[in-house]
């Protein structure tokens, strides 16, 4: 059978002056006092009429019709784009931490079940022009969700599980593809896992859950210590910021740093840094640093945290007098958080910003009569290189410019007079076409 959009139903094919649709089994019975009904196996799903015609002597004939679901091989399948999702928990969390309404939890897994043969052959609509009510498939629409026909659900408190539970399952009725589940006792920390089970009408069922923790509370900062221009830190230049904060419930999950200029609170820069749960063995290694929440997830209770102080450049045409705050948000894995601010300083104070400095380890490394090639290191640095430029001296104090392009790192220094002494200065130009400037101390060579 084939779904009409026009009848908006399932419809056999039609005959017309045009068309005269041949049935896909045909075969004839003699009347005896045993007959041996005929069976057919379609070659694939759907959803097929068998039409019964009785003949008499009297070549009077009657005619009976059933319609049947044949399906062997399709399956109830789950999509990753329609997840099951925690209405009430907080959708920060991706919906799973609620950190409200501890007496509920609502769920939907609207789109999530789904048996796609199906749905894309309409298996359960109605068959409009059929009068047959008998039988599972008779000509009533089958009221279905995605083609499931039938949801069942459990809920429990406790540690998430990976299997699912054998007894206290429950219909949703009538069919629907949400639900709200009760909740006794529930504390900070506490876990609550929901089972869904989805049936079609073949008999095929699939199972999948969710879990969703509660926690009310914001995480403690106990202690803030920063640490200027290290030496050995994540960055060319580097400040280091340490933080103990602790969450008992569920953890600390991201450190956010914003700076902002004391006074006006405008924000310079900002920064997010998740923080990794630890393995309950590493925990066990260090209990006096590490604990675990309910859930089973551990932490370090200080988190130590390298800043860039490039973040906190200031443009070359500006003067670096202003002070900073830096404002830390300790986040749970709640997304509820809490705040400190320390005082930062002048920003000038930080090594790289508006520091500008000449290449290093200059070489030669070939000489001919009258050329030398030389190579260097580029310094490190916060802002845009816009050249290099190699002055060469001579014996007579005559001097002769070579402008170099500003990520080179090697030159050819030519047209030279042999058994003659130069020297030379290198220096790099910062900045753009509009405002630049040169490194304060030139490299010698």
């Amino acid at each position: 059978m084939e779904y009409s959009y026009d009848h908006k139903g399932l419809m056999e094919p039609l005959i017309n002056r045009t068309f005269n649709p041949v049935p896909l089994f045909i075969q004839e019975v003699n009347a005896s006092d045993i007959i041996s009904c005929p069976t057919y196996e379609p070659d694939g799903p759907g959803v097929y009429s068998v039409i019964l015609e009785v003949n008499y002597k009297a070549n009077n004939s009657k005619y009976s019709r059933q319609v049947a679901i044949y399906d062997r091989t399709s399956n109830i399948s789950t999509s990753s784009n329609h997840l099951i999702d925690v209405t009430t928990a907080s959708k920060l969390t991706n919906f799973t931490w609620q950190t409200s309404q501890f007496s509920k939890t609502d769920v939907s897994w609207s789109g999530h079940f789904m048996n796609e043969v199906h749905e894309k052959g309409h298996f359960l609509e109605k068959k409009p022009s059929f009068d047959d009510n008998d039988g599972v498939r008779n000509r009533s629409f089958i009221p279905n969700i995605k083609s499931i026909i039938r949801f069942e659900t459990v809920g429990s408190q406790g540690i998430p599980m990976l299997t699912f539970p054998k007894t206290g399952w429950q219909d949703v009725t009538p069919l629907n593809d949400n639900k709200s589940f009760p909740l006794i006792d529930i504390r900070d920390g506490d876990s609550y896992q929901i089972w869904i089970r989805a049936h079609d009408i073949i008999g095929n069922s699939k199972v999948d859950y969710t879990a969703v923790h509660f926690d009310r509370s914001p995480p403690s900062v106990s202690k803030v210590k920063i640490e200027y221009n290290i030496d050995d830190g994540a960055y060319p230049f580097s400040s280091r910021v340490r933080v103990a904060a602790k969450d008992e419930h569920s953890g600390t999950r991201k450190i956010s740093f914003r700076f902002l200029v004391n006074g006006t609170l405008e924000e310079k820069a900002k920064s997010d840094f998740l923080i990794e749960a630890q393995s309950n063995e590493k925990c066990k290694l260090i209990p006096s640093d590490c604990y675990c929440v309910k859930m089973g997830e551990c932490f370090l209770e200080d988190t130590v945290l390298d800043i860039n102080n490039c973040l906190l450049k200031v443009p070359i045409n500006q003067v670096a007098n202003f002070v900073l705050l830096l404002e830390i948000t300790v986040y749970n894995s709640a997304m509820l958080s809490s705040k400190r601010y320390e005082t930062i300083g002048m920003v000038k104070h930080l090594q790289g910003i508006q520091q500008y400095y000449s290449p290093s380890n200059i070489t030669v490394v070939r000489k001919t009569s009258s050329s030398i090639s030389i190579k260097w290191i580029q310094a490190k640095t916060c802002y845009e290189r816009a050249g290099i430029v190699i002055i060469l001296f001579t014996p007579d104090n005559t001097t002769k410019e070579f402008l170099v392009d500003k990520d080179a790192t090697t030159f050819d220094l030519t047209g030279l007079s042999s058994l003659t002494s130069y020297w030379f200065l290198m220096y790099t130009k910062y900045g753009n076409d509009t405002h630049f400037v040169s490194s304060a101390s030139p490299a010698m060579f």
